[in-house]
């Protein structure tokens, strides 16, 4: 574990990876092509503020598929935790 700037981070933070992500057009289900390494593989969604708004585990088969309440349209932050690897993907809803 290595505290920066406050914050706890865990492991290895690939920024801005080239994550597959889907959106439907309701903005209610979104999709993420990602096969893991490791059996402990979890994702989240936060909002601008931070706020967690969708957590789940990753599919080992590669699609995973889950509900998310997008408020409203604005940033938003998809984050992978590959074991000790983070994964993030910032999306942008219009």
């Amino acid at each position: 574990m290595v505290i920066v700037g406050g914050n706890i981070r865990f492991g290895r933070v690939k920024k801005w990876s080239t994550l597959d992500l889907k959106i439907s057009a309701e903005g209610k289900k979104l999709v993420i092509f990602y096969t893991p390494n490791t059996s402990r593989t979890f994702f989240n969604v936060s909002d601008a503020s931070g706020s967690v708004i969708a957590t789940g585990s990753i599919s080992e088969s590669g699609t995973t598929n889950c509900v998310v309440q997008f408020a409203q349209p604005g940033d938003y932050c998809v984050n992978i935790i590959d074991g000790e690897d983070i994964l993030k993907q910032a999306i942008q809803l219009s």
